[in-house]
Formats: C-alpha cells, structure tokens, sequence
C-alpha cells in the first residue's frame, strides 16, 4: 500500500511539474495575441497554423465524453473530477489524465506529452487543443487530441498543428489511479 502511495504522489509531482511548463510555454506564445493576455492586440487571428481560426473552450461535461467522465447535472461549465485513463491494467503505455475541462497525454512509449483543454476550432469536432513535446524535452508545439467515446472506453489519438498523427490512437479505459509506464517494444 505504501508502494501505491509513493506511485501516486510521484506521479502527481510529475503531472504537476509538466503543467507549469506547458503554462509557461503557452504565456509565451499568448504574449504578442492581444489584449487581456499581455499583448498588443495587432496579433495574428490564427490557431495551430489554421488563418483566421479561433478556439471556442467548450464544458467538457456538455459533450458525450461527459458521462464515462463521471460529470454531474451540476458539472457543467466546471468539468470534470480527476480521472485517470490508461491503455493497460497494470502497466501501460499512454496515461490520461482528465481534470475540468483539460486533459494531460503521457505516451511513455511514443515519445510525447501533451496538455490542453476542450475546445472546437471551425468545423472541427471538438478536442482538446493544446501544446505537445516530447519526452526528450523537444520544443513546445501545437498539437490537439482527438477523444472519442467507445463504449465504456475512450479512444484518443495525438495529433500535430497539421493534423498528422504524433501518437496512437490508444483505446484507454478508467483506472483508479496513475499506473506506471510498462516496458516499450
């Protein structure tokens, strides 16, 4: 049980550390956009390289990913509670982590790690927009993630600003907690 403790606050630690630095990264980029974020206003309309595209943030809970997500009536704009998504039992390779209206991507095996939050963008269907590196601490990128319900699983698939895959897709299914990565082959 100790053993469990130790994997879950580590892990915490890491998810935690990995989101202050996709926040700096994103006030980077989010300085020259306009006003109320530290810009000039002149900035480009564009998002993930797509002219004149913007972000609508949408409630995660709205969408049909809000009942494997556990949302309530009352969630609404909020989100979801923590949930935690892997790709096996005991192990695995992808490890999601869902939280409000954002969602953090571990892909221990490809290589990525990606954190956003639910948005649409034109005509597509919504997803989580957000930024992506890989685990060998590459550049920040724009990158989105495709989340479908399946039946009692999610599917999800990393995309980069073009739209090509980065990694999966990974069929992932609830687990309690964070599970550690197994061995790549």
């Amino acid at each position: 049980m100790n053993t469990l403790l130790h994997v879950f606050l580590a892990a915490r630690r890491l998810w935690a550390a990995r989101a202050r630095l996709v926040w700096l990264g994103l006030l980077a980029v989010l300085a020259g956009c306009g006003p109320g974020l530290g810009g000039t206003g002149t900035g480009a309309d564009d998002v993930d390289g797509v002219p004149g595209a913007t972000l609508a943030p949408l409630a995660l809970c709205n969408s049909d990913l809000g009942p494997l997500l556990g949302c309530t009536a009352a969630a609404g704009a909020a989100g979801s509670t923590l949930s935690w998504w892997a790709d096996g039992t005991t192990a695995r390779d992808a490890l999601l982590r869902v939280e409000g209206n954002g969602a953090e991507l571990d892909a221990a095996c490809s290589g990525w790690l990606f954190s956003g939050v639910w948005a649409a963008q034109g005509a597509q269907s919504p997803r989580f927009h957000g930024t992506a590196r890989t685990t060998a601490g590459g550049p920040l990128q724009a990158a989105t993630l495709t989340a479908q319900r399946v039946d009692s699983t999610l599917v999800v698939q990393l995309l980069d600003a073009a739209g090509r895959p980065l990694a999966g897709p990974f069929t992932l299914r609830a687990t309690p907690t964070a599970l550690p990565a197994g061995t790549c082959h």
